[in-house]
């Protein structure tokens, strides 16, 4: 069936931490029907956005739809959003603050571009370029870049990379551009490395990250979900090894070129649960949680201390309460997190059931009911909805 068939009715849920003494308290919900996720909070406006679909923006305290962009990236800090929009010949890449209906500035590009990646303080971006044509039927494939500063509007020159690549982020200096390079010739094609793209040489590090507390220098998974943390630290990426059959995080350290690869709990016989977790990162950024309904697991990693990791386990989900689940469904179409800004409650939504786990005493309350399926989660900046 299609998309528009099975996406369930977005719910602003609007958690009131004054109703956190009763058990049975559910939380507030305001409904609406738009057909994406939201991504962020800013004061007053809720942005959110699934890559390739348009953005809408909501008013947080009413929940009232405000208005729609054009598909984008939004920066990791909440202030800048950039949409590519193909014109003859050229891309004009389009510059929004999130509470201007109208593009602020744009840029052009030649030929097609995308937007790939975002600095976190919204400072650089990273573009691939699909058709130049000098880099076609080469006997290798070849990936293009291009770096925006758009503090200035200066665009380098196109970077042809030889190799399969996936820009994966870019520091807040514009210096490092970090990429999956994906090794097709490898295995059943899922085998990728990280590579450190240095802007300021304009040369591709041949020496890949990893966590130097392990020897493999490639990886096999599947990429299932990311998060960043405002400051524009941490990366953090969900993958699943099909070699394994192991959930696992890929925690990219944008400013000082290092990574962690770390283990989550995970069921072989169940192993179409293990991409049902969703990834949040403490304000601060030092602290990924994951969580999995479908495992009944909330694991803390502390990023600075990985040996400090703790798991906390509640009543799974064993049967979904409506039929708008099926296996094959995208996860984030089901499942969202938030976290509340003195980063001591987490809230995580599945379908139409939300859970409420604190961070201090390691406990999960809930589920409480809704009466539709939740596609988002967001709590308040003043800590109060």
């Amino acid at each position: 069936m299609s998309k528009k068939h099975y996406f369930p009715l977005l719910l602003f849920a609007l958690l009131l931490f004054a109703c956190q003494a009763a058990e049975n308290t559910h939380p507030a919900v305001v409904k609406t029907n738009p057909p994406n996720i939201i991504l962020y909070v800013e004061d007053a406006l809720l942005m959110q956005n699934v890559p390739g679909d348009p953005t809408a923006v909501f008013n947080q305290r009413t929940g009232r739809f405000v208005r729609q962009l054009p598909a984008g990236r939004l920066s990791a800090n909440g202030q800048t959003y950039l949409a590519a929009n193909p014109q003859q010949g050229h891309t004009l890449i389009e510059q929004y603050q999130p509470h201007q209906a109208d593009p602020v500035i744009s840029f052009k590009a030649n030929d097609k571009a995308d937007v790939s990646a975002i600095s976190a303080n919204g400072q650089w971006a990273v573009l691939t370029i699909n058709s130049t044509s000098e880099f076609k039927n080469l006997a290798k494939p070849v990936t293009v870049i291009q770096l925006l500063d758009l503090e200035t509007g200066e665009l380098s020159e196109a970077i042809p990379l030889t190799g399969s690549f996936e820009v994966e982020g870019i520091d807040n200096l514009g210096h490092s551009v970090y990429l999956i390079e994906h090794l097709p010739e490898m295995g059943n094609g899922n085998h990728y490395r990280v590579r450190l793209f240095d802007a300021r040489d304009y040369l591709l590090d041949p020496n890949p990250i990893r966590d130097k507390r392990f020897l493999d220098e490639v990886m096999a998974g599947y990429a299932w979900g990311t998060a960043t943390d405002p400051q524009g630290r941490w990366l953090t990426t969900l993958y699943v090894n099909t070699l394994s059959d192991q959930a696992f995080i890929h925690a990219l350290n944008l400013k000082d070129g290092w990574a962690l690869c770390l283990a989550l709990p995970s069921d072989v016989e169940h192993l179409d649960h293990l991409r049902y977790y969703a990834l949040t990162l403490s304000p601060d950024g030092n602290v990924v949680l994951a969580v999995n309904p479908l495992l009944g697991t909330v694991t803390e990693i502390n990023l600075d201390d990985p040996s400090q990791q703790k798991t906390t386990s509640f009543d799974p989900v064993i049967t979904p309460l409506t039929d708008t689940f099926q296996e094959n469904m995208p996860p984030e179409w089901l499942l969202s997190t938030a976290i509340s800004p003195d980063s001591q409650t987490l809230f995580f939504a599945f379908d139409q059931q939300v859970w409420r786990y604190e961070r201090q005493t390691k406990q999960v309350s809930g589920p409480f009911a809704a009466d539709k399926s939740i596609a988002a989660l967001a709590v308040s900046p003043s800590n109060t909805n």
